[in-house]
C-alpha cells in the first residue's frame, strides 16, 4: 500500500511540475505577445507623428513659399519715384515719371531669381536675385541692393 501511495504521490508532484513549466511557458508567450504590440503601438504612433510633422513642414513651405520667397505680384516702390508693377500673368511694368515700361518676368523660385525682359529695346534686360522678407523685396544685381516697399492698393 506505501508503495501505491508512493507511487501516487510521484505521479501528482510529476502533473504539477508538468503544469508549472507549462504555466511558465504561457506566461512568457503571454508576455511575448504583450510586448508585441506594446512595440507594434510604439512604431505605429512613430509613424503617425513622423506623417504629422512631414504634413505641417510641407503646409509651412507652401504657405511661405519654398525657400522662403513668396509671391511678388502686386505694386512695389523703390522710393517715392521708381514702381515696379507685378501681374498675376507674368506681365508687369516699371514706371517712372518719365514714362511706363512693360515687360515680361519670370520668377524660379528655387533659385530665387527674378528675371526681367523689357518690350522696348533700348531698355535693358535684368535678372536680380530676389529675396521676399515681409512687406520688403530685396532685388540684387552686381553687388547692388535694391529695397522695394509693398504698396497697399
Amino acid at each position: 500500500m506505501d508503495k501505491k501511495r508512493n507511487r501516487h504521490n510521484a505521479n501528482e508532484d510529476l502533473t504539477y511540475m508538468f503544469a508549472d513549466d507549462n504555466a511558465e511557458r504561457r506566461k512568457k508567450r503571454s508576455n511575448l505577445r504583450k510586448k508585441k504590440r506594446r512595440n507594434k503601438r510604439i512604431t505605429e504612433t512613430a509613424i503617425i507623428i513622423t506623417i504629422f510633422i512631414v504634413f505641417v513642414f510641407a503646409a509651412v513651405l507652401i504657405i511661405k513659399g519654398v525657400g522662403g520667397s513668396g509671391n511678388i505680384k502686386g505694386t512695389w516702390s523703390v522710393d517715392t519715384i521708381t514702381v515696379y508693377e507685378f501681374g498675376d500673368d507674368g506681365k508687369g511694368a516699371l514706371v517712372l515719371p518719365t514714362g511706363r515700361y512693360d515687360f515680361v518676368y519670370t520668377v524660379d523660385k528655387k533659385a530665387e531669381t527674378l528675371s526681367i525682359d523689357f518690350e522696348k529695346e533700348n531698355v535693358t534686360d535684368v535678372s536680380y536675385t530676389y529675396k521676399l522678407d515681409g512687406d520688403t523685396l530685396i532685388l540684387s544685381v552686381d553687388n547692388n541692393e535694391y529695397k522695394l516697399t509693398k504698396e497697399n492698393k
